[in-house]
């Protein structure tokens, strides 16, 4: 029985090394990447900054367009004064302002296709991180519902576990109870056979004797009297 329990116990032993609960996912999830919303922000982020770019082209765009007719103005002036180095120099003036509105409203068409495109990816991006807490939300569950079993599993083995120490015990009841039972048995075979006696008091004792006969010599006399008084009743 000795022998038994202990390999029981290297049994239990590598079976719980074997099925010892490893580290929580969920946990090392959470602190090896960063919150999918974090990702919206920097979006966010980069579409603002993006569209400041943005209204900063156009304002810078709008001031020299409006300079445009000063500088033509500037250019008809000095020919009216006979100074064409003047009129020239204000010529260029027009050429070179013309040339860099022009890239400006290059620049502002290209800051505007960005921030159409970025706000295709964080559209995108809020769509994907909705599926992705969705999923995570599920896998969550999942994963609760398997600890749940398995704590369950491990409650319903030391539950057994228990219960087969019980039916040890049992059995040693058992087996003395059916030891006793055959040893009855066996007692009451001699019994019948003759083989063994229980002590009785036989009536060749002298003690027995003696108070029986005391008891019949009083009842004889009783019965002595009881005649007499029926034939002699004056007596």
């Amino acid at each position: 029985m000795a022998i038994f329990k202990r390999c029981k116990r290297l049994v239990q032993t590598s079976w719980d090394a074997l099925v010892q609960p490893a580290a929580d996912p969920r946990a090392a999830a959470s602190e090896n990447q960063k919150p999918p919303g974090d990702m919206l922000t920097q979006v966010d982020a980069t579409i603002l900054e993006i569209q400041t770019a943005h209204k900063q082209l156009l304002d810078r765009k709008d001031l020299l367009t409006n300079q445009l007719p000063k500088i033509m103005e500037s250019a008809h002036q000095a020919v009216q004064n006979q100074r064409d180095d003047l009129a020239r120099l204000a010529l260029q003036r027009h050429q070179q302002t013309q040339h860099e509105i022009k890239i400006l409203i290059e620049q502002s068409a290209a800051t505007e296709r960005e921030i159409e495109r970025l706000q295709q990816v964080k559209q995108q991006l809020a769509a994907q991180i909705e599926a992705f807490q969705a999923r995570q939300q599920v896998l969550n569950a999942q994963y609760s519902a398997a600890a749940a079993q398995v704590r369950l599993k491990e409650s319903l083995s030391g539950i057994s576990e228990t219960f087969s120490e019980f039916d040890l015990s049992l059995d040693d009841i058992q087996q003395q109870a059916d030891y006793m039972q055959a040893r009855a048995t066996a007692m009451n075979d001699l019994l019948t056979i003759g083989v063994l006696e229980i002590p009785q008091l036989h009536e060749s004792d002298p003690t027995i004797t003696t108070i029986d006969q005391v008891d019949n010599d009083k009842t004889i006399e009783a019965q002595l009297t009881a005649l007499k008084r029926e034939i002699q009743p004056g007596s």
